[in-house]
């Protein structure tokens, strides 16, 4: 049975590389890359996240993730 999924967390290109072989970016996703290689190597993919993390300290996950998961 199919599976929406709404939100995505890439952690490193090959992490993004490993995904892409097998599976493909639901439609309206929204994708988050842990950091700038992550971000680079998803747009070479044809992929524009939604936010980039670069640094942890500070960030909010739950005020972050909320409108991801409770679309």
């Amino acid at each position: 049975f199919p599976v929406t999924i709404y939100g995505y967390i890439f952690t490193s290109p090959s992490n993004v590389e490993a995904f892409m072989q097998v599976n493909q970016i639901s439609p309206g996703a929204k994708v988050l890359a842990w950091g700038e290689s992550t971000k680079t190597y998803l747009i070479s993919q044809g992929v524009v996240p939604d936010f980039c993390r670069s640094d942890e300290e500070g960030l909010d996950w739950v005020a972050l993730l909320s409108p991801w998961v409770n679309p």
